[in-house]
């Protein structure tokens, strides 16, 4: 699953992807913009939190339709 190359507001600094299987992972910030690409359903993005520091801005909600605990695809 990818999710889609975003522009990240100006004060975010750190954004980070949790995925199905509860593990974490950040993404790189270039230029504020970010992008994540799943290598198998297992390690499909369920959030994308967004920080400035260490302060949580904001949590997008990604739609899982298969893969860890949705089931196999």
């Amino acid at each position: 699953m990818l999710v889609e190359d975003r522009t990240a507001r100006e004060d975010v600094s750190r954004i980070v992807a949790v995925l199905v299987d509860g593990s974490e992972q950040e993404l790189p910030l270039d230029a504020g913009r970010f992008a994540f690409r799943a290598d198998s359903p297992e390690r499909s993005t369920r959030l994308v939190r967004a920080y400035a520091g260490d302060t949580l801005l904001a949590t997008v909600s990604i739609p899982v339709r298969c893969g860890g605990s949705a089931g196999p695809c």
